[in-house]
């Protein structure tokens, strides 16, 4: 027990710690707005996806991909949707805070916190096993997000659900998601690779890691900067204001996130593997509790804000199930290494 424990003690806190000290620099006036927006802006657009270029290029083959965890993955997903829409339709008159709540259930900071997370779980299996899994959430997330934003509070002409929503501009911002671009690249070096030539050593003629690694040695060195900057970043961002009015959406969005979307994709997840349907070995579990019950993603206001949703309960969701999920996390990585899955 006392093992098991230190595992999830280890594993937890130091990323806990690195966030409160964000926080505590934004306190004392070291980090600044201009310097937070800056840094979330880098992270975004530089250093995660370069991290996410080496974990996918460090896998083997195409081959090691299980595509049937991958689909489990996107259908827990859309079930989420489904089953925050319907609770925010039942629980919520406000129009402006369903497609917030919503977007709390089934989308996840997987990319920032996730990563981190990942790693301190399960090593580099599990990182090579997340990246996978974030190259087809990613855009999935981007698409509903829109399709919750917008089907409940309607566009500026008055149109609601899907006439409201600009396909057009959800497939743009898609493609031209750094985090994306950064997954893509990894893979198209990863096909490439698998046509290289071996030598009579057995060894590839080429390799961008070994051949290229001046260009490599910079991608993977500005990679594992964005690990512990991220979560300095998150820290920095968090904002608690008063929550009376808000208590009853926050609880929702927040118990919704960080207990009904883990229980139910790792417990389902568990019995398909029982069941021989899927094959989840401890890199995907990692990979699971990190993209299911992390909180939810920090852009997730921004958007809320943009499309003329509630951004300050969105704002509020990404503070109060950051705090929550330190907890739920914590007996989840205890819970899977008692159960020997971990």
């Amino acid at each position: 027990m006392f093992s098991t424990f230190m595992y999830a003690f280890e594993a937890v806190v130091p990323l806990v710690l690195i966030i409160f000290l964000g926080y505590f620099f934004k306190r004392i006036g070291l980090f600044t707005e201009e310097f937070l927006s800056k840094g979330y802006a880098f992270v975004f657009r530089f250093a995660l996806p370069c991290l996410l270029f080496c974990n996918v290029y460090t896998i083997e083959a195409f081959s090691d991909i299980d595509f049937r965890t991958v689909l489990y993955a996107l259908l827990m997903i859309t079930a989420l949707f489904f089953i925050g829409s319907a609770i925010a339709l039942i629980c919520l008159p406000d129009k402006r805070q369903r497609g917030v709540v919503v977007q709390c259930f089934f989308r996840s900071n997987c990319a920032i916190l996730g990563v981190s997370l990942t790693e301190a779980l399960g090593g580099a299996p599990a990182l090579q096993c997340v990246s996978v899994l974030a190259a087809f959430s990613i855009p999935l997330f981007n698409v509903l997000a829109v399709v919750s934003l917008t089907a409940f509070c309607g566009d500026e002409n008055g149109k609601k659900g899907f006439r409201a929503i600009n396909w057009k501009k959800i497939v743009h911002k898609v493609v031209t998601n750094p985090l994306i671009i950064g997954v893509v690249l990894g893979g198209v070096c990863l096909g490439i690779r698998h046509f290289i030539p071996v030598n009579e050593a057995g060894e590839k003629v080429f390799l961008f890691s070994r051949d290229l690694s001046v260009l490599y040695r910079v991608i993977e060195n500005v990679s594992k900067i964005a690990s512990p900057f991220m979560l300095l970043i998150l820290g920095g961002q968090f904002t608690f204001t008063a929550v009376k009015t808000l208590r009853k959406q926050i609880i929702i969005g927040t118990l919704g996130r960080i207990l009904l979307a883990p229980c139910l994709a790792l417990g389902v997840g568990y019995l398909l593997s029982r069941l021989g349907w899927i094959t989840l070995g401890a890199p995907e579990y990692a990979s699971f509790i990190a993209l299911f019950a992390s909180p939810v993603a920090v852009s997730s206001a921004i958007m809320a804000r943009e499309m003329g949703n509630d951004d300050a309960l969105a704002g509020q969701l990404v503070v109060w199930t950051s705090v929550g999920s330190v907890f739920t996390i914590f007996l989840f990585a205890m819970g899977f290494r008692m159960l020997g899955l971990l």
